[in-house]
């Protein structure tokens, strides 16, 4: 469930709660990001991003993974455990600017970092994503939701590594790199595109009976093609 806000012709939507707090516990991601990437321990840039709709635009916070390196720029091999974060943004070029407590149900202390560094443009960053394998018509539905995902942050490529036929299952045995251009032409993204434009306007359209909060409740059959 989506919390949402309306207020005049504007929409607000807010994270849903379940969605607050997750962690990948074994920090998979980020060792993956960090054989691939460069300063992948650091926390994701947020980048201001605008998508237009015909008759609608969505501006939000994007966070891509990272830009594309060698991992060899002071990449750790095993990632900075909880709270340890100093050695890495100093690493990065960052001084530590304030350090205050603020007790929470999560963290007992609050550091900001700050540093100079030259803006990338959007089409440096990367979405890295790590799955079973890229087969079929699974493989091609996995492919459009990471299309769909780097292509709203404006990112541009995807890096997918695959497990299919480590001894684990868990480990990654190859990586492959799609540019977002590429994907869009053996994708079906133009209706995925239209389908958004539909929802977002029904979305409007309907919250403009009344101002102030909304609840969207949003439910999706597995596969593709499947009704939302």
């Amino acid at each position: 469930a989506y919390p949402l806000v309306r207020q005049g012709a504007c929409l607000f939507v807010g994270q849903p709660p379940d969605e607050v707090g997750n962690f990948d516990a074994m920090r998979q991601g980020r060792q993956l990001e960090a054989a691939l990437c460069s300063y992948a321990w650091l926390e994701e840039d947020h980048v201001l991003t605008e998508v237009l709709f015909p008759g609608a635009r969505a501006i939000f916070s994007a966070a891509p993974d990272a830009v594309l390196g060698d991992g060899a720029e002071g990449c750790a091999e095993d990632p900075l455990p909880a709270g340890d974060d100093g050695s890495g943004y100093e690493a990065a070029g960052y001084v530590l600017q304030e350090d205050f407590e603020m007790p929470s149900g999560k963290y007992e202390r609050c550091r900001l970092w700050r540093g100079e560094h030259e803006p990338v443009p959007p089409a440096s960053y990367v979405e890295v994503k790590k799955t079973t394998h890229l087969k079929g018509q699974a493989g091609t539905f996995k492919l459009l939701k990471f299309w769909l995902q780097a292509a709203l942050m404006g990112c541009g490529s995807v890096v997918v590594a695959t497990t299919d036929g480590s001894p684990d299952g868990n480990t990654v045995c190859q990586t492959e790199q799609h540019s977002l251009e590429d994907l869009a032409k053996t994708l079906e993204a133009s209706r995925v595109w239209g389908s958004l434009t539909r929802m977002l306007r029904h979305v409007l359209d309907e919250t403009a009976q009344a101002q102030g909060q909304w609840t969207l409740r949003v439910q999706k059959a597995r596969g593709p093609r499947a009704p939302v």
